[in-house]
């Protein structure tokens, strides 16, 4: 079991928050991302839950990403989902 050590805003980002387990970095969460998982120090984390963490924050990755690429204008499915490609997002993560 592994054991949630640290819980640190990040310095350049407001409401996102660096993840420590067992004293090494683990992920980074946004701030509702952290309270819908009820993450706290000293919590106890099974590889289930580990892996459920890391699922929300890859999510939540390609989906900033896609938003910063809609920024610059109208973009296609087609586009979108080659931009994200590109940059070595998990296929499954982008058809959600």
């Amino acid at each position: 079991m592994a054991t949630i050590t640290k819980i640190q805003p990040q310095v350049k980002r407001d409401g996102y928050y660096n993840i420590f387990v067992d004293d090494a970095f683990f992920c980074s969460l946004s701030d509702l991302q952290l309270s819908l998982l009820a993450l706290k120090v000293g919590q106890e984390l099974s590889d289930g839950e580990k892996d459920k963490i890391l699922e929300s924050s890859a999510i939540s990755k390609t989906y900033n990403r896609a938003l910063y690429y809609l920024q610059f204008g109208p973009r296609t499915v087609s586009q979108m989902r080659t931009y994200l490609l590109r940059k070595d997002f998990n296929e499954e993560y982008i058809e959600v």
